[in-house]
Formats: C-alpha cells, structure tokens, sequence
C-alpha cells in the first residue's frame, strides 16, 4: 500500500512470515494506517485524512475527536466504568489542571506552560477548568 511499513506474509511462507504481531502492517491495503497501538480498532496516525484515525492511541476507551480539541468525542466499546476514563469527560473538558480557552497554565513554580490538551473556560485564568474549580470567578 506504499505507507512504507512491511505488510504480514502468511505462515506458509516460513522461513519469511510475518505477522501483525510480530510488527508487520495491520492494514496492508491502506495507505494511510499501519498500526494500533490501544487495540481499540483505530489507526495510530490521526493526520488529517488517515482512515479511522486514533486521537487516543494509548487509551483503549478513547478514540474519535473530530473536533481536534482535546477531548474525545465518543468512547470506544471497550469503554466501561471499571477501567476509568482517565480523567477524560465526552465532549467536555478534560478533568486535569491546566485547561483553559487559551491553552496556557501552570507549572508547579508559577510559570506560563503551554498546556497540550485545552479547551475549557477557565474564568480567572488559574489554569483550572471553571467546572472544577472552587473559586472560578
């Protein structure tokens, strides 16, 4: 498929198979896909116009976040109340110190970080989401 990751060859082919496990492509007819690190069924490369893309390539539950903001848009159907959600809300906010509507906060000594994952009001500018925050105003 040309993405430059090796496609599997069957067991017949011993001494030269290679599987999906042993690191071969997991989709050898698309060019946009190779790997899924989570297992959720979602490709690892979510650039813009990769097929089934995986904005959460290490949470299982996490997958689709079409909007690029941060949070995810759906769970997965391995999502269940036992194994959490990371502190991840659908469509919402991320629950962690540091969202804020310009996507600065804090570190522990007071500096201006650049934080990763933002898109929640944060009113006061303290670097937690209002919805968390005791004090918002």
């Amino acid at each position: 498929d040309g993405d430059g990751s090796s496609d599997p060859r069957p067991p017949e082919d011993f001494p030269y198979n290679w599987s999906v496990e042993e690191g071969a492509d997991m989709w050898p007819d698309d060019p946009t896909q190779w790997i899924d690190t989570d297992g959720d069924g979602y490709g690892d490369n979510a650039s813009l116009g990769a097929n089934n893309p995986d904005h959460f390539p290490t949470l299982i539950f996490a997958a689709v976040d079409d909007d690029r903001d941060g949070v995810p848009d759906e769970w997965t159907s391995f999502y269940n109340p036992a194994n959490g959600s990371a502190g991840l809300n659908l469509a919402g906010c991320l629950n962690a110190f540091g969202n804020s509507t310009t996507g600065l906060g804090e570190d522990e000594q007071g500096n201006t970080v650049q934080v990763p994952l933002y898109g929640c009001p944060d009113t006061d500018g303290d670097g937690r989401a209002n919805q968390d925050d005791a004090f918002p105003l």
